[in-house]
């Protein structure tokens, strides 16, 4: 039985029928593999999250995209204790650039689930962390914003 998380998410991507197993598996590997090695925990928890969504587990999902947002911030503060002239430290930034991404996109999961409140946290948080919305993501915050919106009317 394979073990490599980078092969078990690889089978992920082509395997649709078993793709949920797969990356279960795969995050099982990978908790019990501490290198920096490719994939990382919380990819594989993002690609698990969306995953589950394509396959209308929207609960599941979220708690997947969540442990997902932890498993960033905690590295990035892992990070951040490097001197700022440490190679290691520029990782915290780039992982820093990614949140925004990952809190629009928990945005739109919460709106699936019906958490209209929790949605418009996370959404807020995108924007603030974007600062101007970048014109290629603009359709997604509006879509995102229009079903979070369309609760409130129900």
């Amino acid at each position: 039985m394979e073990t490599d998380p980078a092969i078990l998410a690889l089978a992920a991507v082509f395997d649709k029928a078993h793709r949920l197993k797969l990356y279960e598996r795969a995050i099982a590997a990978k908790e019990k593999d501490d290198s920096e090695l490719f994939p990382s925990l919380s990819g594989l928890y993002q690609e698990y999250a969306n995953a589950l969504r394509h396959d209308d587990q929207n609960e599941k999902a979220v708690e997947a995209m969540f442990k997902a947002i932890e498993l960033v911030q905690n590295e990035i503060a892992a990070y951040e204790v490097f001197p700022e002239e440490d190679s290691k430290r520029k990782w915290a930034k780039r992982l820093r650039s990614g949140l925004p991404h990952l809190y629009l996109r928990m945005a739109g999961m919460l709106a699936k689930v019906g958490e209209r409140e929790k949605g418009l946290e996370y959404l807020v948080k995108a924007e603030e962390m974007l600062g101007e919305i970048p014109l290629h993501l603009r359709p997604r915050f509006e879509q995102i914003r229009g079903e979070l919106s369309a609760m409130l009317q129900c």
